[in-house]
């Protein structure tokens, strides 16, 4: 435990410090760009005046600020961008009026860093030309700037200068014959002009030519500020009634439905500390019908102080507090359980038992504000985003390129070696190893295929009904395992099972229907390095070779989905019966629930875990996913990374096998997430899963196999 937490301690080091290798990873800002769109570091003529947009939630008061005429023909070009980024902004907002739910424009997506932290992205691809040993090879970077001041026609004084880029994390994905995905990484610029220091760039190295298209979302901001990436501390007051000074003394009130929320105490303390104003709190709300486990909320105690214009900084539909024009009716309730309790309808009951009343203080520590537009507690159900495409997309100079590969970058005709362990290194996340100021590369790409004919697969696609799923999952064929590869993703990631999804906006979810092809095939390719794809016949020689008696999985609903994916490829096996008999497992730690869980806890759990360099049986343990919710108190793209790089740190050396899902999932966790939440990825992201396990499991003992 001492040990995990010497490491923690050293994390927290590399990512709160502005020397952080995060900032260096990718070169500086002086590297010669040939993008028309590059932002520099110039002289402008300025004069004062007196405009500026106040932070919402703050007194309302002139400010001085510059207005600036860029010299600079980079800085020129720039501008019809940056005005276009408002644009798109303002059209959003306008959405919003319509709907009736102004008061709720500023809670979420590119609103919020607009609205409350001075923020408005442009992201635009640029080429860079770098030469080294008398070559000329190109760099492929998507870069996104702040452009708020430029936009504004604005220019900080000292004391309000733009945020720093380390606060913000952005999900960016390139998609065409391959796709790339990640967290775009902060750079800080070598100047002293307050209103460029610094800007993101998300690096990819195409193999293949031809179209490609851009997508950027923002996640998180201040995702970095929780000091243990655990639980913030929780100030709870006493007795069954919120008293009445605070009442008195924080005359404003609002509240809201939550969603998942099943720790409502940590849920409202947490989501009061994002809210300006917010001085206390209260579960359930007064007026919410029936409180349950299930049906629960927050009401809020605001200082009138902090509100520019004395009202509640939001409104809820689903308390009555206003009527919205949604674009289609809610769904209509479920039909009621049976008579008749099964297990299924005690386990519902026992959710649908009253709460008690609960409440207390804000927290007094830094908390991180979830921007994006997929699940969370407070924002899902009662203030959803209009739409879940848009609201927290970056604006895109450009979003359709055309990419060519000089004859250099073309693929060695050669074989590359097969894929070993250390391949499975985590990516884009500083690490007390880092010394040297660099970032761990992504470990691979996404490569589309074409759609198989008959004579590669004789058996036609479809969806395997044995398999007792509430997703669909396509058929196996046992003598053509790449066959498996094929997926309707028009088809797929639809279902939410949660209590209350009947509530969830239909138009709030992320659908990018032009991704979401019907006649997907590809897979995930590392750098460097071949996995092999085996057919039954070559797993059962595995199977004899290693002794293997049972296959198991290891976690909670994660697991239970791998499991659904494993079954099909096992099936038809014979399992070794004789004495001395291995179990393989593929295991998920149950990450989500882990980070529910106190820093304590989670850590003398990692440090139980059995050592598998002393033990016969073999475990794989699948990396967390690449998260675009934050649905589980802290649950969010950050703290994952965080969590998986301390279970590779500490569980690998014990001889646990790391399998990196983390990197895989990172361009599907918007389209494959059977509950939209970016964690229960169904289709390619499983299928690969199961393809390394066997991979890094047969690979010395099977006398075949087919490189992917």
């Amino acid at each position: 435990v001492a040990s995990l937490m010497t490491s923690i301690s050293s994390l927290i080091q590399s990512i709160s410090s502005k020397n952080s290798p995060i900032y260096s990873g990718y070169g500086s800002s002086d590297s010669a760009e040939t993008s028309a769109a590059f932002i520099s570091s110039s002289s402008s003529s300025s004069v004062k005046t007196t405009t500026g947009i106040p932070k919402r939630g703050a007194t309302t008061a002139a400010t001085t600020t510059t207005t600036t005429t860029p010299k600079n023909p980079q800085q020129q070009i720039l501008l019809p961008m940056a005005q276009a980024s408002l644009r798109f902004l303002q059209s959003r907002k306008q959405v919003y009026t319509q709907a009736g739910i102004l008061q709720n424009w500023h809670l979420r997506g590119i609103a919020y860093l607009h609205e409350h932290q001075r923020v408005l992205l442009v992201g635009r691809h640029v080429v860079v030309v770098e030469r080294s040993n008398n070559n000329n090879n190109k760099r492929h970077y998507i870069r996104v700037d702040n452009v708020y001041n430029l936009a504004h026609n604005n220019h900080d004084d000292d004391h309000n200068p733009p945020p720093d880029c380390l606060r913000l994390s952005i999900w960016v994905r390139v998609a065409g014959p391959e796709i790339f995905a990640g967290k775009a990484l902060p750079v800080r610029t070598d100047n002293d002009d307050p209103g460029n220091d610094c800007y993101w760039t998300f690096d990819f190295e195409p193999q293949q030519p031809g179209s490609y298209k851009i997508d950027a979302k923002v996640l998180m901001w201040d995702s970095v500020v929780r000091q243990d990436f655990f639980l913030t501390d929780i100030r709870q007051g006493d007795g069954t009634k919120v008293p009445d000074e605070i009442q008195e003394r924080y005359s404003i009130k609002a509240g809201f439905k939550g969603f998942k929320m099943y720790h409502a105490q940590r849920q409202c303390s947490d989501a009061c500390t994002r809210q300006v104003g917010c001085r206390y709190w209260a579960s359930p709300p007064a007026n919410l019908p029936d409180p349950s486990y299930v049906n629960n909320g927050c009401d809020f105690w605001f200082d009138p102080h902090n509100l520019t214009d004395g009202k509640p900084p939001f409104a809820s539909w689903l308390l009555g507090d206003i009527n919205v024009t949604w674009p289609r009716d809610p769904p209509k309730r479920p039909p009621p359980p049976p008579k008749k309790e099964g297990r299924r309808q005690r386990r519902r009951r026992r959710r649908l038992n009253a709460v008690k009343i609960i409440h207390g203080y804000p927290s007094t520590k830094p908390i991180e504000y979830y921007v994006g537009c997929g699940w969370n507690p407070m924002f899902t159900l009662d203030f959803p985003c209009m739409s879940g495409l848009l609201d927290d997309k970056v604006y895109i100079h450009q979003e359709r390129i055309e990419i060519h590969v000089d004859a250099a970058k073309t693929p060695s005709p050669s074989l590359p070696p097969l894929c070993s362990l250390p391949h499975e290194a985590l990516t884009s996340f500083p690490s007390p190893q880092l010394n040297n100021n660099t970032i761990e590369p992504a470990t691979g790409r996404w490569v589309r295929e074409a759609w198989p004919n008959a004579s590669m697969c004789p058996q036609p696609f479809g969806y395997d009904d044995t398999i007792k799923t509430y997703f669909k999952i396509s058929r196996y064929d046992d003598d053509h395992p790449h066959c498996w590869h094929r997926d309707n993703l028009h088809d797929i990631g639809w279902n939410c099972v949660e209590m209350n999804c009947r509530f969830i906006r239909e138009s709030s979810i992320h659908r990018d229907t032009e991704f979401r092809s019907t006649t997907w095939s590809g897979v995930w390719k590392p750098y460097g390095c071949d996995l092999l794809e085996y057919t039954t016949a070559e797993l059962q020689q595995c199977v004899d070779g290693l002794k293997i008696k049972e296959f198991k999985t290891q976690g909670a609903s994660i697991a239970a989905q791998y499991r659904n994916y494993l079954e099909p490829r096992i099936k038809n096996l014979k399992l070794y019966q004789g004495q001395g008999g291995r179990t393989v497992s593929l295991g998920t730690n149950k990450m989500l629930h882990a980070l529910s869980d106190i820093q304590e806890n989670f850590l003398q759990s990692v440090d139980k875990m059995a050592n598998m360099t002393e033990d016969g049986d073999t475990i794989s343990f699948v990396a967390g996913t690449y998260f675009l919710s934050s649905v589980r108190d802290i649950a969010d793209w950050e703290s994952m990374a965080f969590t998986n790089n301390i279970l590779k740190q500490h569980l690998i050396p014990k001889g646990y096998k790391y399998i990196n899902t983390f990197d895989m999932s990172a361009a599907m966790t918007f389209d494959t997430g059977s509950q939209m939440d970016g964690m229960h990825l169904v289709g390619p992201v499983p299928k690969m899963v199961l393809t390394k396990f066997f991979h890094y499991l047969c690979k010395d003992v099977v006398n075949g196999g087919a490189r992917l």
